[in-house]
């Protein structure tokens, strides 16, 4: 894993902490419509809107990770 700078660019590890998070509030949300609950002044039409919102981009910084994962695997070859 890489080292953790001061640096204000993004990194792999930034990255990959993003998605972790997406992927958390991600199964909040599918849980929340699978119970049948409600978040508290959200419908369930934009609860569906965010939650589609969510998966792409949680899918988006997933490739980018795989992407810089081929790239390591390549350099090593």
């Amino acid at each position: 894993m890489e080292q953790i700078t001061d640096a204000p660019q993004i990194n792999r590890t930034d990255l990959m902490l993003a998605t972790y998070a997406l992927g958390q509030v991600l199964n909040l949300y599918t849980n929340t419509l699978e119970s049948g609950e409600e978040l508290e002044g959200v419908s369930e039409d934009e609860t569906k809107q965010t939650l589609n919102q969510i998966a792409n981009t949680h899918a988006k910084f997933t490739a980018i990770i795989q992407a810089f994962e081929e790239a390591d695997n390549n350099q090593e070859e």
